[in-house]
């Protein structure tokens, strides 16, 4: 429902650009495209009317709510965004670690306890299991986790720009690669509630 919503707006606007229904239409679709051969800003504006980017769930139930404030376009039910990272077998993307199941980004900091990172290996046992990955800066050295939990490196530094991730932040990520809920701290227990609404299982 919300990505058909979504689909018919573009399409809606795509068409008004292509071919514009009135005066002033026209007059904006034509001086955006005579800045666009030279103009960056101006090419972003172009409609070609191609639907490129997946839904934004917004008002899903299946997402929690924001409790934390955090910056940036990655709220719950956006999907998630891609950055460069560095893991064990070499650079790769984050989207590649993502989609196999429910995933946690949980983005580490050098007062991250043993035992923080014990509950975050014990959710990739739960009923539903959360398969959690650390994030990890470049310029600090890489956390100790135990095994199960997989560290990645933040080789650009985009992940915690996109992400607005500060030293504990962590993203519950859903099988379909879109944000769940998001919180400033780890809590285990509010990550396994998040689970249970995302799925469905009160």
């Amino acid at each position: 429902m919300f990505a058909a919503d979504e689909n018919i707006r573009a399409s809606m606007r795509a068409i008004e650009f292509i071919t514009p229904g009135s005066g002033m239409s026209r007059t904006f679709r034509d001086a955006t495209l005579q800045l666009a051969e030279q103009y960056a800003f101006a090419r972003r504006i172009v409609n070609s009317g191609r639907l490129s980017l997946p839904a934004v769930y917004a008002e899903s139930g299946l997402s929690t709510p924001d409790s934390d404030p955090f910056d940036g376009d990655l709220v719950p039910g956006a999907p998630a965004s891609d950055a460069p990272v560095a893991a064990d077998k070499g650079a790769s993307w984050l989207l590649e670690h993502l989609g196999d199941g429910f995933t946690g980004l949980y983005f580490a900091h050098r007062t991250t306890s043993p035992e923080e990172f014990e509950a975050l290996r014990r959710l990739a046992a739960d009923a539903i299991p959360v398969r959690v990955i650390v994030v990890a800066r470049p310029a600090e050295a890489r956390p100790t986790v135990p095994d199960g939990c997989p560290v990645i490196e933040d080789r650009a530094e985009l992940l915690a720009k996109r992400y607005d991730g500060r030293p504990g932040t962590f993203y519950l990520i859903r099988p379909d690669q879109h944000v769940a809920a998001r919180w400033r701290a780890l809590a285990v227990p509010l990550v396994r509630e998040a689970v249970a609404l995302a799925t469905c299982n009160d």
